[in-house]
């Protein structure tokens, strides 16, 4: 009994006997996987930009808001000194302005006719509204 013998292959020419797809087919997996990890990794760098570009907006609108709050502060208690009675006493007083040593009250007729005309007047205006006087 003769058995025939295999050929055996040495580890040196095994390279050459894979043929170039087995080798491109071992690749492709990482080099998806490298290229996948690649753009996540690019778009984790864009996101972190991103809110660190947000941080910088929110930073100066808080200054802006800080700011105009303490000009709000400053226009308030401007207001509250120009309405104080003494300040526009003291003005009209700068002005020639003074307090009337007696009272004479004013009476102005509006009406042509006296009061029957106001009468009318209301008269007209009640029935052009609708009411009953």
């Amino acid at each position: 009994m003769t058995s025939s013998a295999a050929p055996v292959r040495s580890i040196a020419t095994a390279p050459s006997q894979v043929s170039p797809r087995v080798v491109a087919g071992r690749r492709r997996p990482w080099l998806v996987f490298t290229f996948m990890i690649l753009i996540a990794f690019f778009g984790l760098i864009g996101s972190r930009i991103s809110l660190d570009q947000s941080a910088f907006t929110v930073d100066r609108l808080q200054a802006e808001i800080a700011t105009e709050e303490a000009r709000q502060a400053t226009l308030e208690l401007e207001i509250a000194q120009l309405r104080s009675p003494q300040r526009i006493a003291t003005a009209a007083a700068a002005m020639g302005m003074s307090y009337p040593s007696r009272h004479v009250p004013l009476a102005v007729d509006l009406a042509e006719d006296g009061a029957d005309a106001d009468i009318d007047r209301w008269t007209e205006l009640r029935a052009l509204l609708g009411t009953q006087p």
